[in-house]
C-alpha cells in the first residue's frame, strides 16, 4: 500500500510571502532573470555610392521599460573615419527586444561626428561595434560585424573604349565585366583591380594591360583572405581573325588568392 503524507501547513505570513515572490517574478522584466548574449546584424554585406547602413540588435536584456521602446547605441566606425559615430537603435516595439536604427553613408563630408558616417570613394571598410553589457554568463562581450564600402565598383558591359587610370586606382569588380567585341580597354601601370567573389573579366574585344617594372598592374582579390575560385579570373572569350591573342599582358600581377 502507498505510503499516505500530508503537506505541511504553512502560516499567513509564509503564504503572503510567497505571493509576493510571484508577483514580482510576474513583473521583473525578462532581462533581470536570466542574461542572453546579444545579436548584430546589418541589412547587407557590400554598400554602395548614395546607401544608408541599417543595424538591428536582439537583446532581450536591454529589455528595461515594459511600458514603453527602449534605446541603445552601437559605434560605427570606417578606414578614414576612425574616430567611431554613435548611433542610437531604436525598440521596434514595447518589449520586443529588437532594436534598428541607420546612419547615412557620406563621400563628400568633412570627418567628424556629425551623424554621418565618411567613406572614401576608393572603397572603404565600415566597422559596427556593439557592446553587450552582460552575455550568457552574466559577463560584458563586444560584438562586431564588418561590411565593405565600394564606391567605385564596376561591373557589366563595356561597349565604348576605356582606360582604367592609375589615378583613379583601385578599381573595385562587383560583378563580372564583360569588354563587348570591337571594344578596347586598356589598363594604365601601377592599376589594382580587385575582385569581389564570384566576379570575372571576360573579354571578347581587346585587352591592353601594360605595366612596368616599377609600377606593375595587380589583378587581386577584394577579400583579405581568400581561397583559390574565390574569382572568376580573366577569360578571353575569342582570338583575332589573324590568330593573335587580343591580350597584351606585361608587368602584371595576378593573385590567385590570398
Amino acid at each position: 500500500m502507498g505510503r499516505a503524507f500530508s503537506l505541511p501547513k504553512l502560516s499567513l505570513k509564509a503564504c503572503l510571502a510567497i505571493a509576493i515572490i510571484a508577483c514580482l517574478v510576474l513583473l521583473i522584466p525578462n532581462s533581470t532573470l536570466a542574461n542572453v548574449t546579444g545579436t548584430l546584424s546589418l541589412d547587407k554585406s557590400i554598400y554602395r555610392s548614395g546607401e544608408t547602413l541599417y543595424i538591428q540588435v536582439t537583446d532581450i536584456d536591454e529589455n528595461k521599460d515594459s511600458t514603453a521602446k527602449d534605446s541603445l547605441s552601437v559605434s560605427v566606425t570606417s578606414a578614414i573615419e576612425s574616430q567611431a559615430e554613435t548611433v542610437t537603435l531604436t525598440e521596434t516595439d514595447v518589449s520586443t527586444g529588437v532594436f534598428q536604427g541607420s546612419i547615412a553613408l557620406d563621400e563628400q563630408g568633412s570627418i567628424g561626428a556629425d551623424g554621418k558616417l565618411q567613406v572614401t570613394f576608393a572603397g572603404d571598410k565600415i566597422t559596427v561595434t556593439y557592446k553587450d553589457l552582460a552575455d550568457d554568463w552574466g559577463n560584458p562581450k563586444t560584438i562586431v560585424k564588418t561590411a565593405d564600402f565600394v564606391g567605385k565598383a564596376i561591373g557589366g558591359g563595356i561597349s565604348t573604349d576605356t582606360t582604367w587610370t592609375e589615378a583613379n586606382s583601385p578599381y573595385i569588380v562587383t560583378d563580372d565585366v564583360f569588354v563587348n567585341p570591337g571594344v578596347l580597354l586598356s589598363i594604365e601601370p601601377g592599376v589594382e583591380v580587385k575582385f569581389m567573389a564570384g566576379s570575372g573579366l571576360f573579354v571578347h574585344g581587346t585587352l591592353n594591360a601594360v605595366g612596368t617594372s616599377s609600377k606593375p598592374i595587380r589583378f587581386a582579390p577584394y577579400a583579405e583572405s581568400s581561397a583559390p575560385g574565390y574569382w572568376d579570373g580573366i577569360k578571353i572569350i575569342r582570338k583575332t581573325a589573324g590568330g593573335d591573342s587580343n591580350i597584351t599582358f606585361e608587368y602584371c600581377i595576378i593573385c590567385i588568392c590570398t
